[in-house]
Order: C-alpha cells, then sequence, then structure tokens
C-alpha cells in the first residue's frame, strides 16, 4: 500500500512558498516554531490528528510519500519542526526540485509511477493518491486508472472527513489483498 500526498495545502493548510513570498522571506527560519504550527499546519489539534493518521496507516503497513511542487528541502525542514518528519523516509519525499521530479519534468502522475515501480507496486489499486489541485488529480487518473485519488477541496488542508476517508480505502483495500 502506498498513500502518496502533496504537500502544500493538503498536509499543510496554506501554500508555505506562496506565504514565504508574501512575506519575501526565503528562510523558513524566519517562522517560529509556533506559528508553523498554528498557521501553516492548522494547531496542535490538527497536528495531532496528523499524526495518529500518518502512524495508523504505517501501522497497517502503508508507505507514505510526498509529491509535490514545493522544494524538497524547505518540506523536510517544515516537517522536521512540526515534529512530523520520521512518518516520511527522505527518499519518498519528492520536492520540484528533486532528482525524480526532475527527470520527470514536474509530472506528479509519472513520478507516482516511478514510486510505485521503486516499491515492487504493479497493481494500482494498492495507491491512494491525494492533492489539492484538480490538474494533478485528474492526470493520475488518465494515466493510473486504477488508483484511488481524492481531491482536497476547497484547498485548505485535510480536514478529519478526509483523514477517515484515506484510513477506510486503505482499509478496505488491505482486507481485499489479504489472504483469508
Amino acid at each position: 500500500m502506498l498513500v502518496a500526498f502533496d504537500f502544500d495545502q493538503t498536509i499543510s493548510v496554506v501554500h508555505l512558498y506562496h506565504l514565504m513570498r508574501k512575506d519575501e522571506t526565503t528562510e523558513l527560519d524566519s517562522y517560529s516554531n509556533e506559528f508553523l504550527k498554528r498557521e501553516v499546519f492548522g494547531g496542535e489539534a490538527r497536528l495531532k490528528l496528523l499524526a495518529e493518521h500518518f502512524h495508523h496507516l504505517i501501522a497497517n503497513g502503508a508507505t507514505l510519500c510526498i509529491i509535490s511542487f514545493g522544494f524538497t528541502l524547505v518540506i523536510i525542514e517544515a516537517l522536521r519542526r512540526v515534529n512530523l518528519i520520521d512518518f516520511f523516509s527522505r527518499q519518498f519525499i519528492l520536492g520540484i526540485d528533486s532528482p525524480l521530479m526532475q527527470e520527470v519534468r514536474g509530472y506528479k502522475d509519472v513520478a507516482l509511477v516511478a514510486v510505485m515501480k521503486h516499491l515492487g507496486i504493479d497493481d494500482a489499486t494498492s495507491v491512494i493518491f491525494v492533492d489539492d489541485d484538480v490538474r494533478n488529480v485528474e492526470a493520475v487518473e488518465a494515466n493510473i486508472p486504477s488508483c484511488y485519488t481524492l481531491l482536497i477541496q476547497p484547498p485548505v488542508g485535510m480536514t478529519s472527513d478526509h483523514l477517515r476517508e484515506i484510513e477506510d480505502r486503505a482499509a478496505t483495500r488491505r482486507a481485499q489483498i489479504q489472504p483469508h
């Protein structure tokens, strides 16, 4: 099972790069951890929900991945500062500047196929793709039709309902592939 998340406005509640541009900063260090927790990730309660969600998915056999148009090191540092980094293997945090995203010219659907191949996943019904941009979701649906997709709208981060839908889909798929 693979669950691939966008970062901005999916894991986070805002687009971090746009926030940094608006604030005329290129350094994540300009923001306190409390600011990141509150303004970028939606507060302590939402961070707790995300941590529980990621833990639940991993405990049930999922590999988590981030495929984003954001910058890899900014994503890693933001996740580190709010204690979510340990849920993601660094090799599967793919920002627009990552070698894989460069190789696939920023196409998230092609990057997802490459991650699936790396993990030995042939059956895309074992994959969930979560993004706030309809164009990315439509590209995955067109090119990986058996992959389960979830569009995050409005683009203000995953809600508890989204998290429940992802967990329910993962559990359903896990039940289908486990021998009886």
